[in-house]
């Protein structure tokens, strides 16, 4: 196994769109109507001059990121992942808690949690679990946040009040059920400042296929819109 945040990780998500960064996928938008569509409207009696459209800007952004980290050398690739590195106190108190999140919630459940790497979904995606569970066709996500947001996940009572609360988690778990082929995964949130067992939230989140078939959707598109921007970029260099 690959352990998490080391090199060789980065290196194996180079390029790739991953499940903890799903939701950038997600955000659509909008651009201005050609000539046909604004004749089409104004006969409709419609006011609208602008189309909706799969990816906003902050979805091609993503995409152009990818694209750039594709056109990187390997050494390259790794000075930018250390100048790009920036991690707050929160992100950080939130890695070193996840260890022990993890054998925690181990113990509360006898069963034994396995860590894994990067896993390759397809030719444009892949994902990260935070632990595979011994004897089960599933996986846990574990989120150390702020008390205030422990507390809204505690008094969720469906997994799919996540997507409410944190669309973008709920993004990476699903998006992660559908790449593992599990049958649920526990979403857990631990902040050890609480007492007793109020430090651990577990909501058990099962698979969304609705869902899956529009992920399906945005990594092809988004996959295709990559590949046409790199060779568009490679052709121009060798002109």
């Amino acid at each position: 196994m690959i352990e998490q945040r080391t090199t060789d990780w980065y290196l194996c998500r180079k390029g790739m769109f991953t499940a903890s960064e799903m939701w950038k996928l997600m955000q659509g938008g909008t651009r201005p109507m050609n000539e046909e569509e604004l004749i089409a409207a104004k006969e409709s009696k419609s006011k609208r001059k602008t189309v909706d459209v799969m990816f906003g800007d902050t979805a091609i952004t993503y995409i152009r990121n990818k694209v750039a980290e594709s056109l990187m050398t390997t050494n390259s690739f790794i000075d930018y992942i250390d100048e790009n590195s920036f991690t707050t106190r929160a992100m950080q108190r939130g890695i070193e808690l996840e260890f022990e999140a993890r054998n925690i919630y181990s113990e509360r459940f006898n069963k034994r949690v396995d860590e894994v790497g990067f896993e390759i979904y397809d030719e444009y995606s892949g994902g990260s679990l935070d632990g595979l569970v011994d004897g089960e066709n599933a996986q846990i996500e574990i989120k150390c946040p702020n008390t205030d947001k422990h507390l809204m996940f505690m008094l969720m009572k469906e997994g799919k009040e996540l997507l409410d609360i944190e669309p973008k988690y709920y993004y990476q778990v699903q998006f992660n059920l559908m790449g593992y082929k599990h049958d649920w995964c526990d979403f857990v949130s631990y902040d050890n400042r609480l007492k007793g067992k109020l430090d651990m939230s577990i909501t058990r989140i099962y698979p969304d296929t609705e869902l899956f078939k529009e992920f399906k959707l945005r990594i092809k598109e988004a996959g295709l819109i990559k590949d046409k921007m790199i060779n568009d970029i490679v052709n121009l260099a060798i002109k």
